[in-house]
């Protein structure tokens, strides 16, 4: 079963004893079931390459500006020695990957995500034949099903030749003069009819969540454990404000709702019970009383924005414990502010949480630069955040500290709300800007070791 071969030193390898597909040195571009899956639904109409396949999933992918990069200097400083015609058509291929990770989010998520592989292959060049890629994939099916060692049992390896680059990238480089832009290829799958039936529903033993329990769903993933389990003590432990509101005018009863100054509508009553003169001679020297009546609460339009820090010294726990500190702050059940997220390392990259598949690709997400100041700079110069927003940066201590960060900080204080300090024993700092000044609110410790004994399988 040559087709299912994994190479030495090429953009992507095999993780977790085969379960999950990686780029090389960098994040996750598929789970290896789901591709499985999308291979059989290709099956019909003939496969494309593996690697041409798979660079397509990885530009489909909410994080596919920052896996594109990284594979394209894979291949600029890989081991492969390629003529200058595959150097042209590897750099075609590029162009048309970062152009398909521009697609519209409802063209890259479920049945249209499909829909979109079958349009793109669709007589490519150099796939396996109809016949042919339906016996392969019910080998793969017989393989699967006798096979103790699952999906491992499919793969091969081998050695990475010119040719095997040259097949992958001249499949997705023709793809750019079959779509020149993100128009043309829109207008065509405009044309395609919906699939009716639900496609790509993980099989799972394991009971699933009761609907909308995002936490629970986060807790009952082995992959999205260590964050899930930590969130509900963060909701009972922490004090950031979940609502949002004007400062307004409200009656607190007896003489807090008197005032000297108003309409003449809202004169007390007793004002009337004086004779003429004297109730004149008290609005003359504003000593009549009026009632204060209650001002309706004015909407205040704030959004929450939050930096996590992916550079070298926040990997491990305290990546993870500012990703639950994002989920706690954005998911908060009672919450009613919006929150965008974004990853800063040596660039910014934005985040998605939004299902348990988006936090698993964003805990991923890591840059190998010594301090985020970069990607801080960028995120500001490009203006991302608007003018009533609430700014968090989660990093751990030793990022705070350096030079470089603190100079980010300063030059753009006013902009920041909140900062917040973690580490790998679970200690959590929160500071927050009041009064042009850095003030500590609260200190948290988790217990890390006790939560994440708790998991539920073995």
């Amino acid at each position: 079963m040559n087709y299912f071969t994994a190479y030495k030193d090429y953009f992507w390898t095999l993780e977790e004893e085969g379960e999950v597909i990686a780029v090389n040195g960098g994040g996750t571009i598929a789970y290896s079931q789901f591709v499985v899956q999308v291979l059989e639904y290709l099956a019909d109409q003939g496969l494309p390459p593996l690697g041409a396949l798979l660079l397509v999933i990885l530009a489909t992918n909410h994080s596919a500006a920052y896996q594109i990069s990284e594979v394209e200097k894979k291949m600029q400083v890989g081991h492969i020695r390629v003529n200058e015609v595959e150097i042209d058509g590897i750099g075609q291929a590029f162009r048309f990957l970062k152009m398909l990770a521009l697609l519209p989010g409802e063209y890259t998520v479920g049945n249209r995500r499909i829909q979109l592989f079958q349009l793109l292959f669709a007589d490519c060049s150099d796939m396996l034949a109809a016949g042919s890629s339906r016996q392969l994939m019910e080998e793969a099916g017989q393989r699967l099903k006798n096979n103790s060692e699952g999906i491992k049992s499919l793969f091969e390896h081998g050695e990475l030749s010119p040719t095997i680059v040259y097949t992958d990238f001249r499949c997705i480089a023709k793809l750019l003069h079959k779509f020149p832009d993100k128009q043309t290829l829109i207008e065509k799958l405009a044309g395609i009819p919906e699939i009716e039936e639900p496609i790509l529903e993980e099989k799972d033993d394991k009971p699933r969540p009761a609907p909308g329990d995002f936490v629970e769903a986060l807790t009952n993933n082995p992959a999205t454990f260590p964050v899930g389990v930590l969130i509900r003590s963060l909701w009972s432990g922490m004090n950031i404000p979940i609502h949002h509101s004007l400062p307004t005018a409200q009656p607190l009863g007896g003489f807090s709702d008197l005032s000297n100054k108003g309409d003449l509508d809202k004169l007390l009553i007793s004002e009337f019970a004086t004779d003429d003169w004297l109730f004149l001679s008290r609005l003359a020297n504003n000593e009549s009383l009026y009632l204060h009546r209650e001002m309706p609460p004015g909407a205040d339009p704030m959004e929450r924005i939050v930096l996590i820090d992916i550079s070298l010294k926040s990997w491990g726990t305290p990546k993870i414990l500012a990703y639950a500190i994002l989920l706690a702050v954005s998911r908060h059940p009672r919450t009613d502010i919006p929150c965008k997220a974004y990853a800063v390392g040596s660039a910014f990259y934005p985040v998605q949480t939004g299902t348990v598949e988006e936090v698993i690709q964003s805990i991923q997400l890591v840059d190998g630069a010594l301090h985020p100041a970069g990607g801080l700079a960028q995120f500001f110069d490009s203006g991302p955040a608007p003018k009533r927003s609430e700014v968090f940066f989660i990093a751990s201590a030793d990022t705070m500290r350096h030079p470089a960060v603190q100079k980010i900080i300063s030059d753009n204080y006013s902009r920041f709300k909140y900062w917040v300090t973690t580490s790998h024993d679970g200690e959590l700092s929160f500071y927050r800007n009041q009064h042009k000044g850095r003030r500590l609110i609260q200190q948290l410790e988790l217990p890390l070791q006790q939560l994440w004994e708790s998991r539920k399988w073995d």
